[in-house]
């Protein structure tokens, strides 16, 4: 996996997700973080998600969800408006749930109607 790494996006994000299984969290961190200095949108998400749940750094992940969805990665936007909504940002929240929603995530319709209060709206 990791000599795949350097060729296949998919295979960085893999070998990442390898590592945070086996507890190795700072080598899972590094290679994320490559992934993410090279565009690479397979490591925007899981290392936002790193940062956010493991790591407890949620500045930190907030920039790599933002990262993740300025490439219109849809469930960056998911995360990062699961983010701003705790952290009181419902505008913030709402535009981003919309852009997951229009980019084919399915969770954040119910979120989207949950932070707008419109459970019984179809």
């Amino acid at each position: 996996m990791r000599a795949g790494a350097d060729h296949f996006p998919a295979a960085r994000a893999d070998l990442g997700h390898l590592l945070v299984d086996t507890g190795r969290i700072e080598e899972a961190r590094e290679v994320f973080e490559r992934g993410m200095k090279l565009g690479e949108v397979e490591s925007m998400l899981p290392l936002g998600n790193l940062y956010a749940d493991v790591l407890d750094d949620e500045q930190a992940g907030e920039a790599a969800y933002r990262a993740g969805a300025a490439h219109g990665d849809a469930h960056s936007h998911h995360n990062l408006a699961v983010l701003l909504e705790e952290q009181g940002d419902l505008a913030g929240a709402e535009r981003h749930y919309r852009a997951a929603v229009e980019g084919g995530d399915s969770l954040a319709k119910r979120a989207l109607w949950d932070l707008r209060g419109d459970e019984g709206s179809s």
